[in-house]
């Protein structure tokens, strides 16, 4: 599998795992935490790290950064993007762009 699709999945689990500890410890998150999208990518990057494509779990991968999609981003290519520091949207748009990968 492709490393950097891993890679930004992993960006995705790190980024609604850290919105889920702020909610429990801290009450007041910045964002609400999105437990579908932390389930569906810690199942995705479950398979993928027993080297399986699961088309079960790709369509659920899929099916939730569709759904929480946001405007798509103008002005800068989506491959050049920095998965760690461009955001989420970033992040999203790039693995949907490549969703016959996933």
């Amino acid at each position: 599998m492709n490393e950097q699709l891993i890679s930004r999945v992993r960006t995705l689990a790190k980024t609604e795992k850290y919105k889920q500890d702020s909610f429990f410890f801290c009450g007041s998150p910045s964002d609400m935490p999105n437990e579908a999208l932390l389930s569906a990518c810690e199942a995705w990057l479950a398979a993928a790290e027993r080297g399986q494509r699961d088309p079960a779990v790709s369509e659920r991968l899929i099916s939730e950064l569709e759904r929480i999609a946001p405007a798509r981003p103008t002005g800068i290519l989506l491959e050049n993007a920095n998965a760690e520091g461009a955001g989420n949207a970033f992040v999203i748009w790039n693995l949907l762009d490549h969703r016959a990968e996933l």
